[in-house]
């Protein structure tokens, strides 16, 4: 162990960091830019990659995953709708019953 501990200079010496190459704008941050600010924005800085229009490649992605969150938004509200649903059918189902209890509850009270 002590030889790893004056070992360790000259292995973090030996080993280099690997590069990491950006991946480029986020597609929805580009559609955004474009459709929302580009006309807010100076048109001396249109030439900027945050303006560019979206190639086919990006547009097909940025529509496919807008498809995709939307029916997930979908499903969970359907899903909301159904629960909410079945909570009325619950409560109006002891609801009944609830309140002749209740009724009960307060003539015997009343004597």
């Amino acid at each position: 162990m002590i030889d790893a501990v004056k070992n360790r200079p000259n292995v973090m010496k030996s080993i280099s960091p690997k590069v990491i190459v950006s991946q480029g704008l986020n597609p929805f941050k580009k559609v955004e830019m474009n459709e929302k600010y580009k006309q807010f924005i100076p048109i001396q800085h249109h030439d900027s990659e945050l303006y560019q229009p979206l190639t086919e490649k990006e547009k097909k992605m940025v529509k496919e995953e807008r498809d995709k969150r939307v029916g997930i938004k979908k499903n969970k509200k359907l899903k909301m709708m159904k629960e909410a649903t079945m909570m009325k059918i619950k409560k109006m189902a002891v609801g009944d019953v609830g309140d002749k209890l209740e009724k009960k509850i307060d003539t015997k009270s009343a004597h």
